[in-house]
């Protein structure tokens, strides 16, 4: 239980920041920092992960959860399109028996270097590309947003690569989640629509969603 009380309020701290995102130019190279990442990268318990030194997908997991276990902070830093980018991602600690529950959040289900709209029997698989498409849509409907707040519920990104897929898939999946995140806290603030990426080893996508709330 103490580890899950740790690693939610790891979440809220990100998800109360509201500082904007820090992007650097050095000798022809932009490099992106998320707040998140700024702040705590001069923590004792802050872990730089190179994303070109990891084999795959599962390699990455397993060596956050290891960290989450010793209760390190693990970020995550890759060059991709010419663009540097330095995030933060979680995983629970593997050995933890506590389950993780989110209220109040806005799911979002990536599998490989897909986007899932829905679940269940009728999920509709649409290339990464769509991400900023779909977060655009999800922003007109009301239950997606705080009660009486022109504010998003946190976005919970479930994130899954399959080992067949080579590490560069990662990168272009993560680079994608930033950049349509940062679009929208450019264009609205950097409040209005906050996430979290979750790096699961399944993506349970045969779950069906759960109904909108009832009209208030």
């Amino acid at each position: 239980m103490k580890r899950l009380i740790n690693f939610l309020t790891l979440i809220l701290f990100f998800s109360c920041n509201n500082e904007k995102n820090i992007t650097i130019e050095e000798e022809g190279l932009s490099i992106l920092y998320t707040k998140e990442f700024k702040e705590v990268m001069t923590n004792p318990r802050f872990i730089k992960i190179q994303l070109d030194s990891i084999k795959n997908f599962s390699t990455l997991i397993d060596r956050m959860g290891e960290l989450s276990c010793d209760r390190k902070i693990s970020g995550l830093s890759f060059v991709y399109d010419k663009t540097e980018y330095n995030l933060i991602g979680s995983v629970p600690c593997p050995i933890s028996a506590d389950i993780l529950c989110y209220f109040r959040v806005n799911h979002i289900f990536i599998k490989n270097d897909s986007l899932y709209t829905s679940r269940g029997k009728t999920k509709v698989k649409q290339p990464i590309e769509y991400l900023g498409k779909y977060i655009d849509d999800l922003i007109q409907k009301t239950y997606t947003h705080h009660y009486k707040e022109d504010k998003m519920k946190t976005a919970i990104i479930n994130l899954n690569i399959e080992d067949q897929y080579p590490i560069s898939t990662t990168k272009k999946v993560l680079s994608e989640i930033y950049n349509e995140f940062n679009r929208i806290a450019l264009e609205k603030g950097e409040d209005y629509f906050k996430y979290h990426i979750l790096f699961e080893k399944f993506v349970f996508l045969n779950i069906p969603p759960p109904p909108p709330p009832p009209s208030k």
